[in-house]
C-alpha cells in the first residue's frame, strides 16, 4: 500500500501537476498520472506486484545527491523506486519512530504578544481549535528583555507553543561560516549563555536545538555543537549542500533523520511557501514534518497553517511537538522477551520502558553493533560508541522513563567559554529589523485606509 500522505494527493511535476492514487487492485492501475499520461502504474497478482514508472531512475551528475531527485517537483523518477524497494525489504521487526510534525517562525521575540503580524494569543487560540504545534525561534541577541504577557502566554501555552534558538546575533551567513575552533566556541557558547539567563528570568523553556539563520551550518560550527549541550540543528538541505560543498553522503536527506560531521542530528525543514507536497513526501520517508516561515508568511492571516494541519493529520495519528521534544523521540525498538532494543536517531533520546522489558540494549545511527552504557541514575544512562561493543545487557525497570545520551568527545560547559569581541553593528542591525518586521502590519494598514490617516 502506498503511503496515506500520498493517496489522492496533487504533487507538482515540473510545471505540472499529477495526481497520486493510493489503491492497488487486481488489475493494472495507475497511481500517479497527468492527463492521459501513466506516470506510475502497478500490476497486483496475489501477493506479487509489478510497479513500472514512466521515468527511469536517476543518472547523477558528479557529486549530486539522491535528495535532489526527490524534492516536490521532481519526484517521479525515484518515488516509485523507493517505494518498490520499502515493499521487498521491509523489516517488521523494528517499531518505527511516531509521526511527528511541527510549525516553525523565524526572528519573533517575546517584547511584545505580538510580532509583525504573528498575534501569539491567535496562534495559541489556533492551535489549540486544530491541534497542531507553533515553535519560534528566536534570536538569543534579543533575549534581554521579554515582556511579561509574552511570557505569561508561552507560559500558559507552553503544550502548543515553544522556543529554540536562532543563531546568536543574525548577521548574514552566521552559522555557514568557516571559523577557527575557538571563535565558533565562543560564538555559539555566548548564545547558550543568553538563552540560560532567559530562561532563569522567565521559567521558560528554550529547546537546545539551533535553527541557523539563511539556513547554512558549516563543518567548523557542528564540530563545537558536538562539546556544547546542542541536541541538533533545524534546516533544509538545499541550505546545507551549499554549506557543505560536496562532502555530504548520496543519501543525506533521505532518511528519519540526517546527520551531519556523523553524529550531530539534523531535522530536514521545508518552507511553508511550498505547501504540502514536501510534506508528503517527508511523511513518506519517515521524517518530522517541519514547515517553517516567518512573520509576514501571515500576512494574509493564519489560516493557512489550519488547512496544511488538518491535511497533515488526516494522513494518519500524527503528534505535534518543538523540535527538542521530536528530537527526543526520534528512535526506534526492537523486542525480543524481556529484551528491548533501542536504535537511537539522535543524541538524547527519552524512552518508556515497556511492562515486561527487564533488560536494554542501545544501537547509535553511525554502528551496527550494540554500544556500551553506563547507568548515571535510575533514569538516565550513557552510551559511548568509543568503548566498543555491549557484550552485556542492561537491567531496567518497566514503566520507567529513561533518559538516554550519547556521550559528548571533550565536553565544554559554556559558562567556561569567554564571549566573542564585541561588535556594535548586529545591534544596531537587529534594531532596524525589529522596527522594519513591527512597523510593517502599521504601514500596510494606513496604506489599506488612507482615509485613517491624520
Amino acid at each position: 500500500m502506498i503511503h496515506p500522505a500520498l493517496r489522492e494527493a496533487q504533487i507538482p511535476v515540473g510545471a505540472e501537476t499529477c495526481i497520486a492514487e493510493l489503491s492497488i487492485c487486481d488489475a493494472e492501475v495507475p497511481l500517479a498520472w497527468h492527463g492521459s499520461a501513466k506516470l506510475w502504474q502497478c500490476r497486483a497478482e496475489g501477493n506479487v506486484e509489478q510497479h513500472t514508472s514512466a521515468i527511469a531512475p536517476p543518472e547523477l551528475r558528479g557529486e549530486e545527491l539522491l535528495w535532489s531527485w526527490l524534492r516536490p517537483d521532481n519526484w517521479v523518477a525515484l518515488l516509485p523506486l523507493m517505494h518498490f524497494l520499502r515493499r521487498v525489504t521491509v523489516d517488521a521487526e523494528w517499531s518505527p519512530a511516531p509521526t511527528q510534525a511541527c510549525f516553525m517562525f523565524d526572528d519573533p521575540n517575546l517584547h511584545s504578544v505580538r510580532y509583525g503580524y504573528l498575534d501569539f494569543l491567535q496562534v495559541a487560540r489556533e492551535c489549540l481549535a486544530h491541534k497542531y504545534h507553533v515553535a519560534v525561534a528566536t534570536i538569543p541577541l534579543d533575549t534581554w528583555y521579554a515582556a511579561a504577557a509574552a511570557v505569561e502566554l508561552f507560559r500558559r501555552h507552553r503544550d502548543c507553543l515553544s522556543l529554540l534558538i536562532h543563531g546568536n546575533d543574525h548577521v548574514a551567513n552566521e552559522l555557514a561560516r568557516e571559523l577557527s575552533p575557538d571563535k565558533a566556541l565562543r560564538l555559539l557558547a555566548q548564545a547558550l549563555k543568553r538563552v540560560d539567563r532567559f530562561e532563569r528570568r522567565t521559567g521558560l523553556t528554550v529547546g537546545r536545538v539551533i535553527a541557523p539563520p539563511h539556513g547554512g551550518c558549516s563543518e567548523s560550527m557542528v564540530a563545537q555543537m558536538l562539546r556544547l549541550p546542542f541536541e541538533g540543528v533545524c534546516t533544509s538541505v538545499g541550505s546545507l549542500v551549499r554549506s557543505y560543498e560536496g562532502s555530504l553522503p548520496l543519501e543525506f536527506g533521505l532518511s528519519p533523520v540526517s546527520f551531519l560531521a556523523r553524529e550531530f542530528p539534523m531535522l530536514r525543514r521545508w518552507d511553508l511557501r511550498y505547501g504540502l507536497a514536501p510534506l508528503r513526501i517527508a511523511a513518506f520517508l519517515g521524517q518530522p514534518l517541519i514547515t517553517y516561515g516567518h512573520h509576514g508568511d501571515c500576512a494574509g492571516g493564519i489560516g493557512r497553517l489550519a488547512e496544511v494541519a488538518d491535511s497533515v493529520n488526516s494522513w494518519g495519528p500524527t503528534t505535534w511537538a518543538d523540535p527538542a521534544s521530536i528530537l527526543r523521540s526520534r528512535y526506534r525498538t526492537k523486542r525480543e522477551g524481556e529484551l528491548l532494543h533501542i536504535q537511537m536517531w539522535s543524541r538524547h533520546v527519552q524512552v518508556t520502558i515497556p511492562e515486561g522489558v527487564s533488560y536494554l540494549m542501545v544501537h547509535v545511527p553511525f554502528s551496527d553493533v550494540p554500544c556500551q552504557t553506563s547507568q548515571m541514575s535510575a533514569a538516565s544512562i550513557v552510551v559511548d560508541p568509543e568503548a566498543g561493543a555491549a557484550e552485556v545487557p542492561l537491567r531496567v525497570v518497566p514503566s520507567t522513563v529513561l533518559d538516554v545520551k550519547i556521550s559528548s568527545r571533550r565536553p565544554v560547559d559554556p559558562v567556561s567559554v569567554g564571549p566573542p569581541c564585541r561588535r556594535v553593528w548586529p545591534a544596531i542591525r537587529r534594531t532596524l529589523a525589529i522596527g522594519r518586521d513591527r512597523l510593517t502590519p502599521v504601514l500596510r494598514s494606513v496604506r489599506a485606509f488612507p482615509e485613517a490617516n491624520f
